[in-house]
């Protein structure tokens, strides 16, 4: 008897619910609707949750919530082993031509931090884009024309650290990573230029051209995004 009176009240209390419901939906009041109108507000009602009644509601998917859970779990151990195994910190440098890391601890490089890609203005002329293979690390990257003997760790192609005054180009260490052609300083060489200082024997519009020209390639070849898929690939060959 107990239970037909629970049952009984949770009846009264659902058609409580669906009534309250339907007076929600109600633009009219009920007497002033035509049949129409109230077949569509009672359509509108019986969708307000969802197209399944609440007594027919239950877990559809157990298999596959299963199934995701291992996922997660997997995801968990190949991480674990991942860092307990390999070296992700290698992603985070930048080589030189010979594959060494430049800043890194305990390297030989570890007093040269930045790249310098010691070639990028002759390849300009020349189409060459193999700037990986053209690179040192040095400890600063160079902000004139006359710094043509760079701190650097000496490579095959460059024993003595010496660049062609051609091949400077006035940069800063973005992400602290990679020389790459300073606004700023190209701005002050072309006032410099203006006022007729020599900045390695080019013009202003030749400055112009040298910083958007070296800027282009160096974000072509490192920075892109077009790049993603091959920061995936080392990642998945120090991992």
């Amino acid at each position: 008897e107990g239970d037909d009176d629970n049952k009984e009240s949770v009846n009264k209390y659902q058609d409580k619910m669906k009534d309250d419901n339907r007076k929600r939906y109600m633009k009219k009041k009920e007497d002033e609707m035509s049949e129409d109108e109230k077949k569509e507000e009672e359509a509108m009602r019986a969708l307000n949750n969802g197209p399944t009644s609440d007594e027919n509601r239950s877990c559809q998917d157990i298999l596959c919530c299963l199934l995701f859970i291992a996922f997660l779990a997997g995801c968990v151990v190949v991480t674990a082993l991942g860092f307990s195994q390999g070296n992700p910190d290698l992603i985070t440098y930048v080589y030189d031509e010979d594959g060494n890391p430049c800043g890194k601890s305990g390297e030989a490089a570890a007093d040269y931090p930045y790249l310098f890609l010691y070639n990028a203005v002759t390849q300009l002329n020349s189409l060459d884009t193999d700037l990986a293979n053209q690179a040192i690390c040095v400890k600063a990257c160079p902000t004139n024309y006359n710094m043509t003997t760079l701190e650097c760790l000496p490579t095959s192609n460059v024993p003595e650290c010496k660049i062609e005054k051609a091949n400077i180009f006035l940069s800063y260490a973005w992400l602290k990573k990679v020389c790459v052609p300073s606004l700023s300083l190209y701005d002050e060489a072309k006032k410099n230029t203006s006022a007729g200082n020599d900045e390695g024997n080019r013009t202003s519009t030749e400055l112009d051209t040298e910083y958007n020209a070296v800027g282009g390639l160096i974000n072509t070849k490192f920075i892109n995004g077009d790049k993603l898929f091959d920061y995936l690939g080392d990642l998945v060959t120090v991992w």
